[in-house]
């Protein structure tokens, strides 16, 4: 579940929101997860498009 982080954005609040249902949430918002994969470990960039 996400929550209201008082900055305009959101945090997570339960540790059982998974890539799984966040990309599918992504997608119903029209934005998208990029993987990133680097030496110090893995890294998930949600894009949102500005529209």
């Amino acid at each position: 579940m996400l929550a209201d982080n008082g900055k305009g954005g959101a945090s997570q609040k339960s540790a059982h929101l998974g890539i799984p249902s966040i990309a599918k949430r992504a997608l119903d918002i029209g934005a998208r997860i990029e993987k990133i994969d680097s030496s110090h470990g893995v890294t998930y960039i949600l894009l949102i498009p500005c529209s």
